[in-house]
Formats: C-alpha cells, structure tokens, sequence
C-alpha cells in the first residue's frame, strides 16, 4: 500500500503537488480503505459478531462514499458524460461494494443517526449508478445493478424508529422542511396500516372461536382496506419524492404496532383501539392539515390529501365500527360469558 503511494508520487517529486496527483492519490487512499474495512467486516462477520460486523460495514461504507463524492458528477441532478475508461469500472465497482457494506449495517433492528445519515448518502450513489449503468448499457454490471436497484428501494424502506416523544414536531406546513414531515409521518402511518390490515385477518380470521361470527364479507372488508392502504402508502411516497425526500429519511415511531400489539387477544379491542380511537382520530385531524398545505401553497398534497385519502379513510373507520357493532350483536343474541369479549387490559389506548 506504502508503495503504491510513493509511485504516485514519483511524478511530481520535486514540484508542486497539482490538483490532479492531489485528487488521484485522495481517491486511492479511500479505496484502499474502504477494502480494508469490508476485508474486516467478512473476516468478523465469520465469526459472527454482527455488533463488530456492523461497525467495519460503517468504516468502510465511510471510506467508499468519500471516494464516490471527489467524483462531482455524484451530486449532479442530471447523469454527467461518461467517466473516462481507466476510471469507470473501478468507479463503478466501488459503487456496488458500497452497497454490500451498506447492506450489512441496514441488518440491525435500530439504525444510529450517524448510520442513517450514511445510509441516505448511499442510496443516493446506488441510484446514481443504476442509472449510469442503464444509460450506457455497460452489459458487464447488469447484474449488480439490478441487485442494487433492489438495495437502495430495501435501504429507503429502513425507518429510525424512536419512541413518540422524541419524533421531532412536524409543525404546520409553513417550510418545505415541516411539509415533508408530515408526508412523511403519512407515509409511515399508512405502512403501519398495510400490515395492521393484513393482520387482523391472519391472526383473527384462523381463530376456531369466531369461525361463526366472521363471515365472508368480514374478509373481504380488510382485503379491500389493505388495498387502499398499500396505494395511499405509494401515492403519499411519490408525493413525498416530489418534495425533495423518501421514506425513511425521518426518524418516526410506532405506536400504532405497539397498540396492536395490546390488542392482539381480542378482535374487539382491536377494532375498537385501532378503527375507532386512531383512525377516528386521523380522520379529525386530517381536514385541518389539507388547509395547512393548501395555505402555504402545495396544492397538490392538499388535492391528494381531500379527494383520495381522506374519503377512503372513513370508509376504513366505518369497517372498524361496522364489523364491532356486529360481534357485540351476535355475542347478544348468543348470550356468551361477557369475558369473551372485553377484556379490562386490552381495551386501553395508548
């Protein structure tokens, strides 16, 4: 390594060090960095100390991004000309070793600031890179293109999950900083929503207890709200793009999975926790951020907003209260033990 670096340094002993014997030298120190730490990260990874793992991953991930960034065309809205020939494919497979490392740090449950902050810089590089790739048809990378594709859409999907008092204010939509909070806190509520929907059908719907009380439209109900949820997740997340971030580039919470997570022994304290107290209470909510977004001029959230997510939203609401106004009528009329429908610690709200 040592010597590598006093060859490059030969040229211009004696003079002056230019920018270009500068920027190259710069360029290979942090490559061979960068494989040092990933030669460290598979070597603790054997060993299975993901802890450690985790922390090469994040040394070298530093090391290749750095290399990445001294290339200007990185921060470029628009693809640049190509990279000259001697450069592109170490440039390019830097690119897709940055996306390995980055995927062993994304396999703990809990991503640090410093970690996420990363993170985001590596999505960027992995999206650059599929596009030079596709752009110039360079046949040799397909295949790890398509890998980091896959990568970076995974990447953008991780959320820093805090607890709820220490999500940040998402204000009133007055900045484009507190516009893409609050897209962004819909976007996470709505993923929450997906899986709650699916959810209360696999874990409830297989019960041999309310086999008589759950009757084919009762699943077709939360198929069609699990429907909805997935394209308000989509919608809000391309929103969300158009305003300059993605999912996951905020920290947020979740309570709502921990509400659930409370209610899971009884399908009515589900739909009453979850339909009728949180959805209810978005929905009151909701009329007051469109003004918001409306008021300082994003039209096209507030529209999303008014005519899609909110009218589908109530329709939610209403399965929730339809579907628990019939399991209290028919436990009624069969007259059961009233234990088998309320429970005291299921019941509360967070």
């Amino acid at each position: 390594m040592h010597k590598q670096r006093v060859q490059r340094l030969q040229p211009v002993s004696g003079s002056a060090l230019n920018k270009e014997h500068y920027l190259g030298l710069v360029r290979s120190i942090e490559l061979e960095l960068g494989a040092a730490w990933r030669d460290a990260m598979d070597a603790v990874a054997q060993g299975k100390d993901s802890k450690q793992s985790s922390k090469a991953a994040l040394a070298a991930a530093t090391h290749y991004t750095a290399y990445l960034d001294s290339y200007k065309h990185c921060a470029t809205a628009s693809l640049p000309a190509r990279i000259d020939e001697d450069n592109e494919v170490i440039f390019l497979t830097a690119s897709f070793n940055l996306g390995r490392v980055m995927h062993r740090c994304s396999l703990g449950n809990n991503t640090p600031q410093r970690e996420l902050d990363i993170m985001v810089g590596a999505v960027r590089h992995l999206q650059w890179v599929v596009e030079y790739v596709a752009k110039y048809d360079i046949t040799q990378f397909r295949d790890e293109a398509r890998l980091s594709k896959e990568l970076s859409d995974l990447l953008l999907e991780k959320v820093r999950l805090v607890p709820p008092g220490q999500v940040p204010k998402l204000g009133k939509g007055g900045s484009l900083a507190s516009r893409q909070a609050i897209v962004h806190s819909l976007c996470h509520i709505e993923s929450w929503a997906v899986d709650l929907s699916w959810d209360i059908i696999a874990r409830f719907g297989a019960q041999p207890d309310l086999a008589p009380f759950l009757p084919h439209a009762f699943f077709e109900d939360f198929v069609s709200v699990a429907d909805d949820e997935c394209r308000h997740f989509l919608l809000l997340e391309a929103r969300l793009r158009a305003l300059g971030s993605h999912y996951g580039a905020l920290a947020a919470h979740d309570g709502l999975w921990e509400s659930a997570a409370r209610t899971a022994h009884k399908l009515p304290a589900r739909l009453a926790v979850e339909h009728c107290v949180h959805e209810a209470r978005g929905l009151d909510r909701l009329p007051a951020t469109i003004d918001n977004f409306r008021r300082n001029g994003d039209e096209e959230t507030a529209v999303l907003l008014e005519a899609v997510i909110y009218p589908e939203e109530v329709t939610h609401c209403a399965a929730g209260v339809r579907w628990l106004k019939h399991l209290f009528q028919a436990a009624r009329d069969m007259k059961p033990d009233p234990s088998q429908l309320q429970d005291s610690e299921g019941m509360g709200t967070q």
